[in-house]
């Protein structure tokens, strides 16, 4: 199953690179024969991944777009009342990568902010039965 995008819409971009993807997948493992070119970006790997929570209700902001890259400590959202105060500020806890974020503007306490992917590396590449050069990017 391939998660990507808004829920509960039909995003052409994001449905054309889930079938670049799985098509990827499946030439890799043999199960197809190769694309005659490249079809995409390269793939993000990650070792493991979670979501991020508000701990206040209000408008909700969420800074970085999908697949984008975050730092430690990077503002990743803010909270603010219906006056635009700042109610609350969130941080990613880890560098990594944005793989599902929140939409909807109108957030209650514990809604998701944004779903952080940390990025495997050269080191992970046993884990996933993968060479080591499948993580220079």
């Amino acid at each position: 199953t391939v998660e990507v995008g808004n829920p509960q819409r039909f995003q052409k971009k994001m449905v054309s690179a889930g079938v670049v993807g799985v098509t990827n997948v499946l030439s890799h493992l043999k199960m197809i024969e190769p694309p005659e070119e490249h079809l995409g970006d390269a793939p993000i790997i990650c070792k493991g991944s979670y979501w991020m929570y508000t701990e206040a209700g209000g408008v909700l902001d969420v800074l970085p777009g999908l697949t984008q890259h975050v730092t430690k400590d990077e503002i990743v959202a803010r909270v603010t009342d219906i006056y635009g105060n700042l109610v609350e500020e969130y941080r990613a806890p880890d560098a990594g990568v944005v793989i599902g974020k929140s939409t909807d503007p109108l957030n209650q306490t514990g809604s998701r902010i944004a779903h952080i992917g940390i990025v495997a590396g050269p080191e992970d590449a046993s884990k996933f039965k993968l060479s080591p050069s499948a993580f220079s990017r």
